[in-house]
């Protein structure tokens, strides 16, 4: 199941799948680490609910929700959302074909 970073719960686990969003935003996100493929972990949330801490390649990160949101990640299904699930080419296709249905209902550019 596909869903965006932000909407990951402490504990919860996935499989950076894209990055989407304005061009100097989704730079400056895939300069922090977060590629496709990259196994990303929510930390914990601030009491007010921003920023996010993340833990990915060994170390931790704090984001923005907004900035998250431009983060769509794979998380695992059936047996536990907190397991990571990696990606074969015909899932990584499916997810390119929903990504982009995502993004066009979002209104992202």
């Amino acid at each position: 199941m596909e869903r965006w970073l932000s909407e990951l719960r402490p504990g919860e686990r996935g499989v950076v799948v894209r990055v989407v969003g304005e061009r100097k935003l989704r730079r400056r996100i895939l300069d922090m680490g977060i590629v496709s493929g990259t196994e990303i972990e929510v930390v914990r949330v601030a009491p007010l609910g921003d920023p996010v801490e993340f833990r990915l390649k060994g170390y931790e990160l704090s984001l923005r929700r907004a900035e998250a949101e431009n983060v769509l990640v794979h998380v695992g299904g059936s047996e536990s959302s907190k397991t990571a699930v990696p990606l074969g080419v015909e899932a990584a296709k499916s997810v390119e074909s929903q990504t982009k249905t995502l993004k066009d209902g979002r209104g992202r550019s």
